[in-house]
């Protein structure tokens, strides 16, 4: 099955209408659902982390269809993230949450095929992230 981009487009366009209440259930799913996460976010103003979470998930969806935007952005955000001290292990939490918190906030018709393309959309994205981590820890290691 390829990746529907046009699925993934309209489906987080509704919910591009209202970020504020969807980022409010992103962050809500996550922190409760995973408590151990909470301490990354003590010293944070939840504000701005919401509208730069809105804005870097936004850019991620409009990049998602052009292989080389897409790469370079989430090599980036992956190696910040890193530095923040995310681990792998964190992806598929936070890519679960991602997609939970799109299901719930979206008026878009989703069913089997929306949640299967979401699923692949993330597994992409969280591959280029895991190849950007391993060519960084390749390079610490060859000194």
């Amino acid at each position: 099955m390829c990746l529907d981009y046009k699925i993934i487009n309209d489906s987080f366009e509704s919910v591009h209408q209202d970020l504020h209440a969807w980022t409010d259930t992103f962050f809500q799913c996550l922190l409760n659902e995973n408590p151990r996460l909470k301490p990354f976010f003590v010293n944070s103003q939840m504000d701005n982390v919401k509208k730069n979470f809105a804005s870097t998930v936004s850019m991620v969806i409009d990049n998602i269809q052009h292989k080389e935007l897409l790469t370079d952005s989430v090599k980036h955000l992956a190696l910040r993230h890193m530095q923040y001290g995310a681990l792998q292990k964190d992806y598929p939490v936070f890519g679960e949450t991602l997609i939970k918190s799109i299901k719930l906030s979206t008026t878009y018709n989703w069913n089997d095929l929306t949640q299967k393309q979401w699923e692949m959309a993330f597994d992409k994205i969280q591959t280029i992230a895991f190849q950007a981590i391993g060519e960084y820890q390749g390079l610490l290691a060859a000194g």
